[in-house]
C-alpha cells in the first residue's frame, strides 16, 4: 500500500492541479474554486496503525487532538 502524505497532496494540488485548472478555466478559476466543495479523509491509516495493529490501547480524544494539530499546521 502506498500512502501519499497530506502535505504532499496539498503541494501537488498547488503545483499541478491549480495550474491545470487555470489553463482550462482561465479567469473563472477563482469563481470556480469559491463555489467548490472539497472533501477529504485523513488520518484513517494512522488510526488503524496506532490503535488496532499494535494492540495498544488508543486514547481517541488524544489522537483526535493530535490529528487536528497536524492538519492545522498543513493548512496554515
Amino acid at each position: 500500500e502506498i500512502v501519499t502524505p497530506l502535505h504532499y497532496q496539498v503541494l501537488f494540488f498547488q503545483n499541478k492541479t491549480l495550474p491545470d485548472l487555470e489553463s482550462q478555466l482561465g479567469g473563472n478559476l477563482s469563481s470556480f474554486l469559491a463555489q467548490s466543495l472539497f472533501l477529504f479523509n485523513t488520518g484513517g491509516n494512522d488510526f488503524v496503525d496506532q490503535c488496532f495493529e499494535t494492540g495498544e490501547s488508543c486514547d481517541i480524544p488524544e489522537f483526535t487532538d493530535l490529528l487536528i494539530s497536524q492538519l492545522t499546521k498543513i493548512f496554515e
